[in-house]
């Protein structure tokens, strides 16, 4: 081999190793007593959470807790099928004050106090015979809400933090982006009553999902988000 092919085959390989995405890293420990940082706008930063399973959805309650100090749509919660990307999505726009969720592509967007540098605690449940759907904010609970009644959540899909999905697994926008803190993130299949909701809120750590466990879910970190020890129940 000549030393001149020697020298283009390296500067090959180097300029392609730099245009390539930050590598995911993969975690099956859980992430209890530990938050996410996504310290930078962009359509980079993220993170995959790994559940066991993702069944078909009937009812559900997504509780999160999260602060941003930006003010602009962001995506809280994104969970996106093969058919449709916004399958289930929690948005939150500070500079409006109005949290919406997304259940199949249809929405209802609720006045609602805005996220703070604070972390703030935020729940969503819906049932599917009645459409009704509640939306909670330091366990204070919204007027109620009809979305998608007699719907089912598609099971099998992909469940991102940090970003929204316009198409299975990816296509983020970075004006969409969540710069700030999330954790505690957990989903059942079934609306908890108001007084567990309450609990979860003024408490500490509280019961997992049935869906996703915030103590034993796996998943991965895209780009530079950060998974540190928030030490909040010491």
């Amino acid at each position: 081999m000549s030393l001149a092919f020697t020298l283009v085959l390296c500067v090959c390989l180097v300029a392609a190793s730099r245009s390539q995405a930050p590598p995911l890293s993969l975690s099956s420990t859980g992430l209890l007593g530990k938050s996410i940082i996504f310290p930078a706008t962009n359509q980079v930063d993220h993170v995959r959470l790994l559940p066991k399973s993702s069944p078909a959805l009937t009812a559900f309650t997504l509780c999160l807790r999260a602060s941003t100090q930006v003010y602009r749509t962001i995506s809280l919660f994104s969970y996106a099928v093969a058919a449709d990307s916004n399958e289930l999505l929690v948005f939150m726009n500070p500079a409006t004050s109005s949290l919406s969720l997304y259940i199949g592509s249809r929405t209802v967007t609720l006045k609602m106090p805005p996220l703070t540098a604070v972390l703030t605690h935020i729940c969503a449940t819906w049932e599917s015979k009645s459409g009704l759907a509640h939306l909670w904010v330091n366990a204070h609970r919204s007027l109620g809400c009809t979305i998608r009644q007699g719907y089912t959540v598609k099971p099998g899909g992909v469940f991102i933090l940090g970003q929204e999905q316009d198409s299975l697994g990816g296509r983020f926008d970075a004006r969409q982006s969540l710069q700030g803190e999330e954790t505690e993130v957990n989903l059942w299949d079934y609306v908890l009553p108001r007084s567990e909701i309450q609990d979860l809120s003024w408490g500490c750590h509280g019961i997992g999902g049935n869906v996703i466990n915030w103590e034993t879910v796996g998943y991965e970190v895209g780009g530079r988000a950060i998974v540190q020890d928030n030490h909040d129940c010491e």
